[in-house]
């Protein structure tokens, strides 16, 4: 075998070890959504409660975070980025603290720390993750100011309280009961969290539906409100849950339960199902505006997860309070209303104008967006007015012909109008108005997809 030969075989071999191994990291930070340069720090905060699933944990929730963090940096202008990573279920565990990662770094400190290294268990402790997740952002903030710092829900279901006996009870947990005790929280009737009672714990079982409501109620809602109040960006993503039928409620979290009524059925006690309910005394708990910052998928397919994240992650936010204000895009100065003229918009109705076009044919295919980052109104209006503007400078006369793709969702990346030689503009306004105005904004950008549907169309 020749000394070349040689080295090609053993390359081979040491990619596949290195693969086996999971010590080769293959994230491809090119493929991703960049947001704009500001300095950020993201906590991902984990549900490690039995219903996940081991499999799922370990690969795509892991895969997930990996690449999110890795799409969401562009360290132009000299911003920075900082990330951790916390895990709640019976036990609340900072797996990974907050510093400076490159993407790389943080997929190592991943597949070191989390991946594989976190055994699920009951339950669903919303409550006592936002109460670490505020202590570490004040921790953090004091030493590194200037940060946008984001907190990162990603859960199966709405909150299910550590109950205080049984296989997963703080009772007979040292570990788990250091939560409470260590931040003078009696574990026996929550308190001393802020300052007022939020349910008792007991061992009887025909509490339980009592108690998860009020967990539900209060106890989650207020350790939320100090989470946001403190300045933090607040995100529930909901995936799935390993039993379809128990799904979780997206609404719980932006604020759109009807009467933001909370209800439990206890299958425990003896005597047969109890069911108890009670108000949300503070909603939503995500940050607003809540479509962006809540929402769900029905599968573990990642890369729409990946991207509505880092579509949501990358939106301007200002933290309530603030008086700075997103840069407005730049817009011609509107011309005088006279005195007592209606102030409501008039669509604009596109001309032909005196262009490089004229006398020449042309095919052109406008591809539009429709991601629902697009504001509803201004798709319909300017986004139309624009479309058939540009339109209006071909010379249809010579035989230039004019279609229009959406791009976005997949099931809204199609031609919507394909190329065609209209008789005049009107035609063309027409068809605009009924094939692509009506359309919905759906999830996401797919740039790559509407690249090639055109190319297509335009051999055909």
């Amino acid at each position: 075998m020749t000394s070349s030969a040689m080295t090609q075989v053993l390359a081979l071999v040491f990619a596949v070890f290195a693969f086996m191994t999971g010590t080769a990291n293959g994230v491809d930070c090119s493929t991703r959504q960049m947001c704009d340069p500001k300095s950020r720090r993201i906590l991902f905060l984990l549900d490690a409660s039995l219903s996940i699933s081991q499999p799922r944990f370990d690969s795509e929730m892991v895969d997930f975070v990996i690449n999110t963090f890795c799409g969401f940096r562009d360290n132009r202008l000299g911003a920075r980025y900082e990330a951790g990573v916390v895990v709640f279920n019976q036990f609340i565990e900072e797996k990974i603290p907050f510093q400076e990662y490159d993407p790389d770094a943080f997929e190592t400190a991943m597949r070191q720390k989390v991946r594989n290294k976190v055994p699920l268990r009951c339950c669903t402790t919303h409550a006592e993750a936002a109460i670490l997740a505020k202590e570490l952002f004040d921790a953090r903030d004091a030493v590194e100011p200037g940060f946008e710092n984001i907190a990162f829900f990603v859960t199966d279901g709405v909150p299910y309280v550590n109950y205080f006996s049984g296989q997963y009870g703080v009772k007979s947990s040292n570990k788990a009961k250091q939560f409470y005790t260590s931040r003078g929280l009696n574990w026996n009737d929550w308190s001393n969290f802020e300052n007022e009672l939020v349910y008792t714990q007991s061992d009887n079982l025909s509490d339980r539906d009592e108690q998860r409501v009020q967990y539900g109620i209060k106890t989650v809602p207020r350790a939320m409100a100090a989470l946001k109040n403190a300045g933090v960006r607040v995100f529930f993503i909901g995936v799935p849950h390993k039993s379809p039928d128990r799904a979780v409620n997206i609404d719980y979290f932006n604020g759109k339960l009807p009467n933001l009524e909370v209800c439990y059925t206890n299958t425990d006690p003896p005597s047969g199902e109890e069911t108890s309910c009670g108000t949300m005394e503070y909603s939503p708990l995500v940050s607003e505006p809540v479509d962006d910052h809540a929402f769900r998928v029905e599968t573990w397919d990642l890369e729409p997860l990946i991207t509505q994240s880092l579509d949501k992650i990358c939106r301007p936010f200002n933290p309530p309070g603030s008086t700075q204000t997103p840069t407005p895009e730049p817009t011609p100065e509107p011309t005088p209303l006279p005195t007592g003229a209606p102030t409501t918009r008039t669509p604009t109705t596109p001309v032909p104008t005196s262009s490089s076009c004229n006398n020449i044919p042309r095919d052109v295919m406008i591809l539009v967006d429709t991601s629902e980052s697009m504001d509803p109104n201004r798709y319909a209006n300017e986004m139309m007015d624009v479309v058939k503007t540009a339109a209006a400078q071909l010379d249809f006369g010579v035989g230039s012909r004019v279609g229009v793709a959406t791009f976005g969702h997949p099931s809204r990346t199609r031609i919507r109008i394909p190329l065609t030689n209209y008789n005049s503009l009107a035609d063309f306004n027409s068809a605009v108005d009924s094939e692509v105005k009506p359309i919905t904004m759906k999830c996401c950008t797919n740039f790559a997809e509407a690249f090639v549907m055109a190319p297509e169309h335009f051999q055909s």
